[in-house]
């Protein structure tokens, strides 16, 4: 069963309800349209909403890149807790004090003072240089990242896809090492990939996740018994420490899924104490997290992922902007474009953009319609196969840019909706449109060539 097709369903229907939910917008009706058209802990910020860009601003007058110098122009500015005149005034600084720019949104700009405060300030109230710094994602630093996970041992998808990749990807993240209630962490290093990776010169990552293949889903029991425990916080950092040192992994991937949300205080102080441990001796710390566009603190799935906390100790974000519908939910696009761009709208106002590595599915549904039968993942040459086998041409969701197609089977009628070329430069397009440090692949094995061909023919690869 595949780890992360296989969420638990009861928690996440309890999270859409607790919050509305990220894939509860009403669906476009679909469009018949052929599929492939011409083509250390800060401050926390309140929810942010939408907010329109300050007026007045005329090129050449926003002043930095993130980790850029500034100061502040005029002789009183307002610093508020958000970007945007709704938000609440947090202090009022004088004209000309140096600050710091952290990030920036929609012309405001994220800014630390000299006494350590964090706030936000309109780009035309701030004056500085347009340096290159931390936030200036450069076209030749953009990462792909892999996910490399087995359905059963020596299953060979991930391989043959790490093989044909290898010379694109900028990372792979090994989904081997299972976390228990204890802070145990243990696994199978998965050494052939593991050296093919590492002799192609992709970094590799040790994945430690929470997934119970008995009960098929994120165990909230088993991450929530480690968090609430000092020393068994401590037990897990050492060992995780202790995996990267014997195996050579270049860093780590914490994928924790279906945390409790009155466990998000505790989630942040591990990953500040497993950054403390860790980054000393030159290992990354990064992080799978579900994808939201609001804070949402007390709501299941979610709202135990604080992001600008997490943002500022992790070195990279993977945000998994995928399973918009699922298992948990009617047919529907796995990662609608608007739905996508909400998500990194509100990730780039808590997280710095080059520590931003946008979610990039790789894989479908198969969903029965009526009532009777089970979901089914599908990876994209599964749904063109069972389209072919039909004699049915996948269409195509305008306003999703996703392809689907509907067809009988034992006389249930199912929906299938996946991913193809079209569906993946569309999203591809939103992690460059935010200059975010990259894309994370869920999972190597579920692509095909075309997959592969799209990604280079828009990042400019040849």
């Amino acid at each position: 069963m595949d780890p992360k097709v296989a969420a638990a369903a009861i928690t996440i229907l309890l999270y859409l309800f607790a919050s509305g939910g990220p894939g509860q917008e009403p669906a476009q009706g679909p469009q018949s349209t052929p599929a492939n058209p011409p083509a250390s802990e800060s401050t926390r910020l309140e929810t942010p909403q939408v907010t329109h860009p300050v007026p007045g601003i005329k090129p050449g007058q926003q002043p930095a890149h993130q980790g850029s110098q500034v100061t502040v122009r005029g002789s009183k500015v307002r610093m508020r807790s958000g970007p945007g005149t709704n938000y609440r005034i947090v202090t009022t600084i004088k004209g000309g004090t140096p600050i710091r720019v952290l990030t920036s949104h929609d012309n405001w700009y994220q800014v630390r003072l000299p006494d350590g405060r964090t706030g936000w300030i309109a780009g035309f109230l701030l004056d500085g240089s347009r340096q290159p710094g931390e936030g200036a994602t450069r076209d030749g630093n953009f990462e792909i990242i892999g996910y490399y996970a087995e359905n059963f041992p020596g299953e060979k998808a991930s391989y043959a896809s790490l093989s044909m990749s290898k010379n694109m990807l900028s990372g792979v993240a090994f989904f081997s090492f299972k976390l228990d209630a204890d802070g145990n962490v243990t696994g199978d290093h998965l050494s052939a990939p593991f050296n093919l990776a590492r002799s192609s010169g992709v970094t590799p990552l040790a994945l430690v996740h929470n997934y119970s293949y008995g009960a098929g889903g994120f165990d909230a029991g088993i991450v929530s018994s480690m968090l609430r425990s000092q020393t068994r916080r401590a037990r897990a950092i050492d060992q995780i420490y202790a995996i990267l040192k014997k195996y050579g992994y270049r860093g780590v991937n914490i994928d924790f899924e279906n945390v409790p949300p009155e466990d998000r205080e505790f989630l942040t102080k591990f990953m500040h104490d497993l950054a403390a441990k860790l980054k000393p001796g030159g290992y990354l710390v990064t992080m799978s997290v579900p994808a939201k566009w609001g804070d949402f603190p007390a709501s299941n799935w979610i709202g135990a992922f604080d992001y600008y906390a997490l943002g500022r100790i992790c070195d990279k974000i993977m945000i998994m902007t995928y399973d918009e519908h699922g298992p948990f939910s009617g047919p529907g696009p796995v990662a609608s474009v608007d739905w996508v761009e909400k998500v990194v709208k509100y990730a780039i106002t808590q997280i710095p953009r080059p520590r931003i590595m946008m979610g990039l599915p790789a894989y479908g549904y198969d969903w029965p319609l009526g009532g009777g039968g089970q979901v089914r993942a599908v990876s994209h040459q599964e749904a063109l196969n069972i389209a072919e086998r039909h004699g049915i041409r996948p269409l195509w969701q305008n306003e999703a840019k996703a392809p689907y197609f509907r067809y009988s089977s034992g006389g249930v009628r199912r929906e299938v909706w996946f991913e193809n070329e079209s569906s993946i430069a569309a999203k591809l397009a939103i992690a460059r449109k935010y200059n975010l440090r990259g894309i994370a692949i869920w999972r190597l094995g579920y692509e095909d060539t075309s997959y592969w061909k799209v990604l280079r023919t828009s990042l400019g690869l040849g």
